[in-house]
């Protein structure tokens, strides 16, 4: 996970407490990308959520806005920073 987090992953820090963590890929590695989804859904931990029908990590199919060449993605997106301060951060931490 952490090789294809290090290649594919994209931690993005914002305004005042405000971070993002995603990953993007292909559409045709969506099947991979469901897989990656729930790995981090179940990692343990202890953070907040807002709305239990959400999860904490989210998944979208990007529609290609090209015509000459269609490339749809998906992108892995996680936006709760608690999640990502208590969970993710430890968890790419142990590995190193």
């Amino acid at each position: 996970m952490l090789g294809f987090v290090e290649g594919e992953g994209s931690p993005e820090g914002g305004t005042s407490n405000t971070l993002t963590f995603n990953v993007g890929q292909s559409v045709t590695d969506l099947a991979l990308m469901v897989e990656i989804k729930n790995f981090f859904n179940n990692l343990p931990g202890e953070y907040k959520i807002r709305h239990s029908y959400d999860g904490v990590v989210s998944l979208s199919v990007i529609k290609s806005k090209s015509n000459s060449r269609r490339t749809d993605s998906s992108l892995l997106l996680i936006t709760n920073l608690d999640y990502i301060k208590n969970v993710l951060i430890p968890f790419f931490d142990s590995m190193i």
